[in-house]
Parts: structure tokens; C-alpha cells; sequence
């Protein structure tokens, strides 16, 4: 059987596991939320959005950046011992600029296994069409893609990030990338909608004693007088 998982992310520091990115909610509510900056500047290229801000300038990379532990985990043990199959992912994370001036950013939603060792597979990344920000909200979606299928052993935790390639920047320096509606909620634990990854549900993995269908059965004889009958 699968269970549903919807991951939303949220604006708490890992406590322990990871305390550079965020923890990940599993269940929606309508919860209070708040905003964190990246900052951009007049930059093109690719860099990420930081789940707990960033004041530094926008990276500007040439290529798609590897996983920098500045995203979201979900910071617990429930997928230990589960998987993924092989199913669509999809999402949904709502951006603006900190200001009334525009830029066009292609954001991409990622998931990952990172291993106790911080050790980073990737299960899926999803592209969204190029949007245009302003300093309106923007709402980006992440359509139905193809993830791998993936199993979690003890220690292994989901992994989110957001990252993106600037197409065209602003003119001048001191702007930001803002995502908004990150769950506050520290008491009921509830995600906003509007900023969620949608997984494929996960099942057990194995493992632990085989059905009795499956077992070798050894029948002992009986003993009389000595001898095995």
C-alpha cells in the first residue's frame, strides 16, 4: 500500500540533522508564513534560492549547481526503510522581487536522497517555464515529471532545493528573489499549499522475514528406541 507524502516547505532550521536548510511539513493547513530573500544583484546565470536567505551575491553560474545543503529536509525517520517507485513528482513555490523592478528567472524544483554522511542522489528535477517576476506574487509550477525510484536505509533523509538560471536581471544592484509563503507554523506543523512538492507516495522497502509462502520448512523426525523413524 502507499502512503501519500506532500512535503511543504517551511521557514524552521533543522535542529540537528542538517541546521543550514530548512524542515519540510507533511501535512497542509493554511498556516501563518513568511518570506526569505536571496539576493541577486545584476547577475545572470544560475545560483539558488535559499531557504533561510541569502545576502550574498546570486552565484551566476555557468551550469545547474549541485546540492549545497541550503534547501529543505524532511528531518525525521519516516522514510527510513520505505521508497519511491518510479512515479511523476510534481510542485508549486511562489517568488517575487523585493521591489518594483523585473527579472526572468527558469526555476527548477529538485529532490534528493542525502545520505547520514550527506551524500546527495537525485530522484528528480523538475524545470518550470520562465517567469517573469515583479514585485507582484508569482506563482511557479512544477508539472508531472518522471522521478526514480529510490529507497531510504537508516539515516537517509528527502531533500529539497530551488534553484535557478537568470535569463535577464535587474539593472541595478540590492534587489532579491523573495520566496514567500514558507509555513511559520511551529505548534501544528501545517504547509502552505503555494509552497509544496507533491511526491509519488512511498511503500516499504522489504526486508525482515520472508512470507511463510517463501520460507524453507525442515521436518524433524521422530526418535523411538533410539533410532530416527
Amino acid at each position: 500500500m502507499t502512503t501519500a507524502l506532500t512535503a511543504y516547505l517551511t521557514s524552521t532550521a533543522s535542529a540537528s540533522t542538517l541546521t543550514t536548510a530548512n524542515v519540510l511539513y507533511s501535512t497542509s493547513g493554511s498556516p501563518a508564513t513568511t518570506n526569505k530573500n536571496s539576493l541577486i544583484n545584476k547577475v545572470t546565470g544560475w545560483g539558488e534560492v535559499w531557504s533561510q536567505g541569502n545576502s550574498s551575491v546570486w552565484a551566476g553560474a555557468g551550469s545547474e549547481p549541485a546540492p549545497s545543503g541550503h534547501g529543505w529536509i524532511l528531518d525525521s525517520t519516516v522514510l527510513e526503510g520505505q521508497q519511491f517507485a518510479a512515479a511523476n513528482w510534481s510542485g508549486t513555490i511562489t517568488v517575487k522581487m523585493n521591489s518594483a523592478i523585473t527579472a526572468s528567472v527558469t526555476f527548477h524544483l529538485r529532490a534528493y536522497k542525502r545520505s547520514s554522511s550527506g551524500v546527495y542522489t537525485n530522484i528528480v528535477d523538475i524545470a518550470a517555464s520562465s517567469a517573469s517576476l515583479s514585485s507582484s506574487n508569482t506563482t511557479v509550477t512544477f508539472s508531472a515529471t518522471a522521478g526514480s525510484a529510490m529507497s531510504f536505509s537508516t539515516g537517509d533523509k528527502l531533500y529539497i532545493d530551488v534553484v535557478g538560471n537568470i535569463t535577464v536581471a535587474p539593472f541595478s544592484s540590492g534587489f532579491s528573489i523573495e520566496i514567500i509563503d514558507l509555513s511559520t507554523d511551529t505548534s501544528g506543523l501545517t504547509g502552505s499549499t503555494a509552497a509544496e512538492m507533491v511526491t509519488p507516495g512511498y511503500t516499504s522497502s522489504g526486508g525482515g522475514v520472508p512470507a511463510l509462502s517463501q520460507q524453507i520448512i525442515y521436518s524433524i523426525p521422530a526418535m523411538t528406541g533410539g533410532n530416527f523413524v
